[in-house]
């Protein structure tokens, strides 16, 4: 359908108004995840510390935290960029990295 000239003179003037922001961008994590789902929480900090040892206690507490999940009955599925095609790509990688050595080697003599 062709929209009228009238249409077309609103559309215009209404493209020329400032956005108005959305107030509510959030959402409550419970709209998209069941309570089974359970995320890892900055653990408690003192601004006391220095950046290292801020940055080794979260290191730490997300390393407990995966290694709970890994042993819970959660299913937790293994990206697809890391399969046999890859680990067979590596391997050959790692042949082509010897040969080049050799090749240093007599280069060398």
């Amino acid at each position: 359908k062709k929209e009228t000239a009238a249409e077309l003179q609103a559309s215009k003037e209404r493209s020329m108004l400032p956005l108005q922001p959305n107030q509510s961008v959030t959402a409550a994590t419970e709209l998209y995840f069941s309570p089974s789902h359970d995320f890892p929480k900055r653990p408690a900090w003192s601004d006391k510390w220095s950046k290292d040892k801020l940055e080794r206690n979260e290191q730490r507490e997300f390393r407990q935290y995966v290694t709970k999940l890994l042993k819970s009955d959660i299913h937790i599925p293994i990206p697809s960029g890391r399969g046999k095609k890859r680990d067979e790509e590596d391997d050959e990688n790692e042949d082509e990295d010897e040969e080049n050595e050799d090749d240093d080697e007599e280069d060398d003599e």
